[in-house]
């Protein structure tokens, strides 16, 4: 997420959220999300240790393991949706330093990933 909703020139584009602004008073630390998808992608690197796997929810097997499709099946929709499948959780929690490109709106948060 482009948190300060600039180009390549620094105009603005659009609404911003200002999230930096709240980040002093709250960053999303003990809270935890529910993301009700079956084919997200935990072991994402931008979602990285955001991923609460033993608040999580696979209903495909009803254990806590939220890998994508019970660990090891393959999506059947994966290439009708490819994007979605990590931008939900990225803007929701997408930690903070990772080396990436955006940070998510509460980056201390967890995912409760259920699917």
């Amino acid at each position: 997420m482009a948190l300060k909703k600039r180009d390549f020139c620094g105009r603005r584009l659009g609404f911003d959220m200002n999230v930096m602004a709240a980040w002093p008073f709250v960053c999303g630390e003990g809270i935890i999300f529910a993301v009700p998808d079956s084919s997200l992608d935990v072991l994402h690197p931008r979602i990285g240790q955001s991923a609460s796997r033993g608040t999580s929810l696979n209903f495909h097997t009803r254990g806590t393991n939220a890998t994508p499709f019970g660990g090891g099946i393959t999506d059947p929709l994966k290439k009708f949706r490819p994007s979605y499948r990590t931008s939900v959780p990225r803007l929701i929690a997408a930690e903070a330093n990772n080396n990436g490109s955006m940070v998510g709106v509460v980056p201390l948060a967890k995912l409760a990933i259920c699917g």
